[in-house]
């Protein structure tokens, strides 16, 4: 047999393990020992043999023979009192086996037994007081010195599970690293395995009861073959316990997006398709038709509706929602097409969504694909050199579109003002001198036509007989200008009264000015748009004013000693045509002291519409240095830059005022105060109206100043900035 081992601290020793000894037994050997022998007999002592302890060392000497072969010490096992021997032998390390002779070799145990076994008791006792490695008591303050720290350390190192992922949502096969971050692990801990078991759910019928995959490391790094909602368990275990963690449906593994959808209009007759902005124009209140094609895109290789094709040819994630949003009137079915009908005019997005049954999704987006006319729009043209740009603004949106691409140049000369002595002034009015109207009652929102008309001048050293009136036919739904015919010999500061169909030329500068006077142009030029042609129905005389009328027929000029008028041949015309009567502004004075206050009126005969002016009561308040008439839904009004609005009754045949006031803050309020002067009178600005009760102010100063007058709570507001630019005319069709 072996030496016993010793069992501490795994269990504790006994008598056997921490075997006992005694002191200076001898007893000689009574028959001869040979090497493998595994019995020692001794004389037959009964005293000494029964001091000898159950198990212990024993050790054979002899004097005859060499030095390192007189004594062999063994380890016995068991002893027989009665037949006095000892078995169960083991010889102990480092000594040799040799045969000993009876009654020659002495057999003994020479320890100093007090000592040995004191130690022996001492450990005993220690054991029992410290206790088994990891034995472990129930209660915080039972049991030995190895239980009560073992239940310290249970209760501090017993795991909590956490974990973390570096991804929780992506696209089949999605790798995902997940990074324990689990504590009370003592880690720090000797003989302490800290396990990790992780469950990532995606096992068939995912069993959530089982952990598949265990590792001694915190991080592990799992691929998600297939698109789903994936339940994460996480389970620590260490030497003093184990914790789990579960979170549901914590990574979401998706097919790829489906593909963008193609869109495609089923274009209707009024509508038109502007392919190199890429948008279809539309009529408010048509219904615009939008549909995704069937079957496979060649230019992608999906469907049309942006479904992924699989490397078999078939559907990978079929989409399952169909969202649309138009920011139109029409609710939108689930469906691959869809009706769009809208009453404001604007440029508007066409966006879809597509949701497939994984739950994947694609926005496709057309920005600005569909532009919407209303039926009446005002049109504000811009100058840039001698190219003229339309920009839209529909009476409900009253917000104005980007500038229009198309633009069409215009032929003006100002150089016979140039040299004039008020030339800023007369250039002021010379490009004034322009002409906005409907040339049909189909109105622009319905691919009407729209004519412009404006003072085409001349240089200096021709004859005012070569100037001419010159047109431009214009279709705002289209966003095309075509040629419309001139008209010469009809020199510059011309009105023009708009009315049926018709544009009717009266006054302006005569062809001739004779030496200290300055007579208007006594022709009426009748401009008959349909059919574009012009004839000269009338010239007026004398009897065609009335007394007081009478300053209609010359320009109010000053001239110097020699006949040559010091300010120019022009009068300062604000003028405005409703219902057969034609209303007339015109300055009074010239020079520093120029002011618009005269009135005047025209009124229709059986044989033209053109005929008979008056006099009127003059505009009323402050001197009027600057502004535009226009008419409205009962009223003329005159609009400035001073907040004071007058109007003027057709009826009555009286003025009144209205408005924030002359020069109020709150007008004040409503202009771009940034910019310089922003309060000057004098500047100019241009007006149109919806023909009923609105009315659209456009400074030229600034192109944030942008106002709407009401004429139901005669009120202004500030509307959004118009687009920036040279102002050339504005209108309304």
């Amino acid at each position: 047999m072996a030496l016993p081992t010793i069992l501490y601290p795994a269990q504790s020793d006994t008598n056997v393990t921490l075997y006992s000894v005694k002191d200076t037994l001898s007893l000689t050997l009574a028959k001869d020992y040979m090497p493998g022998d595994n019995f020692i007999y001794l004389e037959q002592n009964p005293a000494i043999m029964q001091l000898f302890p159950n198990t212990g060392i024993i050790t054979l000497t002899e004097q005859c023979s060499d030095p390192e072969f007189r004594a062999v010490s063994f380890y016995y096992g068991a002893k027989n009192n009665i037949e006095y021997y000892f078995t169960d032998l083991t010889i102990l390390p480092d000594t040799e086996y040799s045969e000993k002779r009876a009654g020659i070799t002495k057999v003994t145990m020479n320890v100093v037994a007090e000592h040995h076994n004191a130690i022996k008791d001492a450990i005993l006792a220690i054991q029992n007081k410290l206790g088994l490695k990891n034995d472990r008591t129930e209660k915080p303050f039972d049991g030995n010195m190895v239980q009560r720290t073992e239940y310290l350390l249970s209760v501090v190192f017993t795991p909590r599970a956490w974990f973390v992922a570096n991804k929780v949502i992506g696209t089949a096969p999605l790798t995902v690293e997940f990074t324990s971050k689990s504590f009370q692990l003592g880690d720090d801990l000797n003989n302490n395995i800290i396990t990790y078991h992780w469950d990532f759910g995606d096992n068939s019928g995912s069993n959530m009861s089982s952990f598949n995959y265990v590792s001694t490391s915190p991080t592990i790094t799992h691929i998600f073959e297939n698109p789903g909602i994936y339940t994460i368990k996480l389970k620590v275990t260490n030497k003093y316990g184990e914790d789990t963690v579960v979170f549901d449906k914590m990574i979401n593994v998706r097919y790829y997006a489906p593909d963008v959808a193609t869109i495609e209009y089923h274009q209707l007759a009024g509508q038109q398709w502007f392919a190199d902005e890429e948008y279809l124009k539309t009529p408010a209140g048509m219904a615009v038709y939008l549909y995704i094609p069937t079957g496979i895109n060649p230019l992608t290789g999906n469907m049309y509706t942006g479904e992924l094709i699989g490397t078999n040819g078939s559907i990978m994630d079929k989409i399952k929602e169909f969202t649309w949003n138009l920011s139109d009137d029409l609710a939108h079915p689930n469906s691959v097409s869809t009706n769009a009908l809208y009453t404001v005019g604007g440029y508007y997005d066409v966006i879809l969504r597509t949701d497939t049954a994984s739950d994947a999704f694609r926005i496709t987006i057309l920005p600005n694909y569909i532009n919407v006319v209303e039926r009446t729009n005002a049109w504000l043209f811009l100058m840039s050199g001698s190219k003229i740009y339309a920009n839209e603004m529909g009476f409900l949106s009253e917000t104005f579109k980007a500038t229009q691409t198309p633009s069409t140049t215009i032929n003006r000369n100002n150089s016979f003002l140039t040299s004039q002595t008020n030339k800023d002034q007369l250039i002021k009015e010379f490009y004034k001198n322009t002409n906005f109207t409907s040339k049909s009652l189909t109105p622009s929102g319905l691919n009407g036509y729209a004519i412009m008309h404006y003072a085409g001048g001349r240089y200096a050293a021709d004859s005012a007989s070569t100037e001419q009136i010159k047109g431009i036919n214009f279709n705002g739904f289209s966003e095309t200008y075509s040629t419309y015919p001139d008209y010469s010999g009809r020199p510059w500061n011309w009105i023009p009264f708009n009315y049926a169909n018709h544009t009717y030329f009266i006054l302006g500068n005569a062809t001739t000015q004779p030496s200290g006077s300055s007579p208007v142009n006594f022709q009426l030029l009748d401009n008959d748009i349909q059919n574009e042609t012009y004839k000269v129905l009338q010239t007026f005389d004398t009897q065609d004013f009335t007394a007081q009328a009478n300053s209609l027929t010359y320009n109010a000029a000053q001239f110097d000693s020699g006949g040559n008028s010091i300010y120019g041949n022009f009068s300062s015309y604000r003028s405005e045509f409703k219902e057969g009567y034609g209303f007339i502004l015109k300055n009074n004075t010239v020079g520093t002291g120029f002011q618009i206050k005269g009135f005047y009126g025209s009124e229709p005969d059986a044989s033209y519409q053109i005929s008979n002016f008056v006099k009127l009561p003059d505009i009323v308040g402050p001197a009027k240095l600057e502004g535009q008439l226009t008419a409205m839904s009962t009223l003329i009004y005159f609009f400035n830059n001073t907040g004071a609005v007058t109007a003027y009754n057709p009826t009555t045949k009286t003025w009144s005022t209205g408005g924030p006031g002359y020069n109020s803050v709150a007008f004040n309020n409503l202009q771009d105060q940034t910019t310089q002067d922003y309060d000057d009178e004098t500047n100019t600005l241009m007006v149109t109206s919806d023909g009923s009760h609105s009315a659209y102010l456009s400074f030229d100063y600034s192109n944030k100043s942008f106002l709407k007058w009401n004429d139901l709570d005669l009120t202004f507001t500030s509307l959004n900035p118009r687009p920036a630019g040279n102002q050339w005319l504005f209108g309304t069709y």
